[in-house]
């Protein structure tokens, strides 16, 4: 037994988290339907990190071998400091990124970005439908018309930028409409991604994709693959061991969910997560005001949902899959958030092509998933 504790401890200390990502506040200037944060004008939390406590977390970062840090939200831009924080990371040789809705970006803020250029620096904006199923959906008049102002203006200054597209039945019939318009601009990505029942997302369950919907997503990713190649991605919630992975994870195979050990989310207010997209207090291992981060990521103990894996972990249609001990029940954000379950996948193409989907109909969300303590 103390052969496995000291050998389990040794190699937790080889683990580092090479991405982060760092929702900066949870201020947000919309109230999207399928924001799992619930974030809005009215969801500010009392106690995030001041400045001082931020740029110690930074070196924090660095200490830990940290690559890359994106900072999220809310909103990110409606930080203050926002700026004093990428420019303290790019400094320490990380690369800064950032995801918006577009907003706030107006030429004054494009060139402060445009500062940041040579650090990296990858700009993310949500697109999420042509412009009156955006607007809907982020319940915003003339947001539509803003993210492509700022997308105009990112590109004039040679700042690195991606598209990020939430998909659900919303916007899943204007999924061409969207590809005509970023296309237009000098984007280098969009990312299509699978839309997750957490906070406001689990309260539109009628949104959610069907089995079907999902194939039809995954061939409309393909065709526009074909037309862009590289520049049209998926994340780590969409396809898994079949055909189609070629061109899902061209580079590196599926290996399962990297929470917790190549990835770590921060919440406003220190929390530690493995994935930020994991959005109950059951997940948040510590806090940087109560233990260092270093303490916290090394301590044996915890995400053990992803250190601790057992094959027998798995369950239903995951334990009896010849691919379970390599995938390990896919994304854990998005098994959870369908199924309860950290260890079944309910959105696996692998599952779906054996006719073995589950019907989103047949779902029952918790009331509380993405919302409790985790937020204000």
């Amino acid at each position: 037994m103390k052969n496995n504790k000291a050998s389990r401890k040794a190699w937790v200390k080889t683990l580092y988290p090479q991405s982060v990502v760092w929702e900066v506040t949870l201020a947000c200037n919309m109230r999207c339907l399928h924001c799992g944060s619930s974030a809005s004008p009215l969801r500010k939390r009392p106690d995030e990190l001041s400045t001082k406590e931020a740029l110690n977390l930074i070196v924090d970062f660095k200490e830990l071998g940290v690559e890359r840090v994106c900072f999220s939200g809310g909103e990110p831009f409606l930080r203050t400091d926002w700026e004093k924080l990428a420019v303290c990371l790019a400094r320490l040789g990380m690369r800064p990124g950032f995801i918006s809705n577009g907003f706030l970006i107006d030429r004054n803020l494009a060139q402060k970005l445009s500062k940041l250029r040579k650090y990296g620096l990858v700009v993310s904006l949500s697109v999420d439908g042509d412009e009156k199923t955006h607007d809907l959906i982020r319940q915003t008049k003339g947001s539509f018309q803003k993210s492509m102002q700022a997308l105009d203006l990112l590109c004039a200054e040679g700042v690195a930028t991606s598209v990020i597209t939430s998909v659900h039945k919303i916007n899943l019939p204007v999924l061409p409409n969207i590809s005509k318009e970023i296309f237009k601009y000098n984007i280098g990505a969009w990312q299509l991604q699978l839309a997750v029942p957490w906070g406001r997302m689990a309260e539109n369950k009628e949104a959610l994709l069907s089995p079907a919907d999902y194939l039809e997503l995954v061939d409309f990713f393909l065709q526009q693959r074909k037309l862009h190649k590289n520049r049209v991605c998926v994340p780590d919630n969409i396809g898994y061991f079949t055909k189609a992975e070629k061109e899902c994870r061209p580079d590196l195979p599926w290996k399962g969910c990297q929470a917790g050990m190549m990835i770590m989310g921060i919440t406003s207010n220190g929390g530690v997560t493995g994935c930020l997209s994991l959005q109950e207090e059951r997940f948040i291992e510590g806090n940087v005001r109560e233990r260092s981060l270093k303490d916290i990521w090394f301590d044996p103990e915890l995400f053990s949902y992803n250190r601790k894996f057992k094959i027998t972990d798995l369950k239903g249609f995951c334990r009896r899959c010849e691919h379970g001990a390599d995938c390990r029940g896919g994304c854990k954000s998005t098994a959870y958030g369908f199924s309860g379950c950290l260890f079944e996948s309910y959105y696996c193409l692998y599952r779906i092509e054996q006719k073995q989907g589950v019907p989103a109909d047949s779902f029952s969300f918790r009331k509380t998933l993405g919302a409790g303590k985790y937020h204000p």
